[in-house]
């Protein structure tokens, strides 16, 4: 355990909610080579390792249990939103799988089944359903368990001028955050519609912190935030509370924060 000291000033130019003094007091470290990490409501830590191997980790570090699947490919991404009901999805074999807290698979959807061909990224939606984009006809799409679509965006075409090739879809706060690396994050309604158009290239990942805030993870220029309203990028310099660390991947959960480095974890708890 390490205790860490962050400054007010950080704090409050990174979240609304940190305007206070604000101590963090306990770091846990996991020792594993991650492609991917989550950190759902509980603050239970999820990693894919490079045997795209499901790891889940208890908040003191300890394993509770994995989940692999050898014959799907490559874990693109996983969405824990509903830590009872964790969304997994492998684009080569063009399949969602639904996993129960305990890693046991629930059930999975097959998309080439439905007769859409070309699914880029997939998540999970506030209703429990299933967000997929459909790069064949450009429009994001809503999915029930069963595979049938419930609602369609207009062409992204029509909307933006723009085809996409996004690599991440996260629903929070009745927003629905689209990220295309090479051309920014759409941002749309939970019916839909188009919201928002963050023009930032070089995104590679991204978290929902509130309404207004996203934390980024820029390729040249390391951990931002940004708030929608105010349409504002602002760098972080986290070298002073992590000195010596390369961040890849970050995840914050209330006052809790998951880094993702090259060869470990590192959560840091209030």
């Amino acid at each position: 355990m390490k205790s860490i000291l962050f400054s007010n000033f950080i704090f409050c130019l990174f979240l609304p909610c940190f305007l206070y003094a604000y101590q963090l007091t306990d770091t846990t470290k996991i020792p594993i080579s991650a492609n991917l990490i989550s950190l759902d409501i509980q603050n239970n830590i999820y990693a894919v390792d490079r045997n795209q191997r499901i790891v889940k980790f208890q908040q003191n570090g300890e394993k509770l249990n994995f989940y692999q699947n050898n014959k799907l490919g490559r874990v693109q991404q996983i969405d824990v939103a509903n830590p009872h009901k964790l969304l997994v999805f492998y684009p080569q074999q063009q399949t969602i799988v639904f996993l129960d807290r305990n890693m046991t698979e629930l059930s999975r959807i097959e998309l080439n089944q439905f007769n859409i061909p070309e699914v880029s990224t997939v998540g999970v939606s506030n209703d429990n359903q299933v967000w997929i984009f459909d790069e064949f006809d450009n429009m994001l799409k809503k999915m029930d368990g069963s595979g049938n679509v419930r609602s369609i965006s207009e062409n992204t075409i029509g909307l933006w001028g723009e085809s996409l090739q996004p690599h991440l879809i996260r629903e929070r706060y009745n927003k629905v955050f689209l990220l295309d690396e090479n051309k920014g994050i759409f941002v749309f309604d939970n019916l839909g519609n188009p919201f928002q158009k963050i023009s930032i290239r070089g995104i590679v990942d991204f978290s929902v912190i509130n309404a207004n805030t996203l934390i980024l993870n820029h390729r040249d220029k390391g951990i931002a935030y940004y708030r929608l309203s105010e349409e504002r990028f602002t760098t972080i310099d986290w070298s002073e509370n992590f000195p010596g660390i390369n961040i890849l991947q970050m995840r914050i959960q209330g006052n809790n924060i998951l880094i993702r480095t090259n060869n470990e974890l590192i959560f840091v708890r209030q």
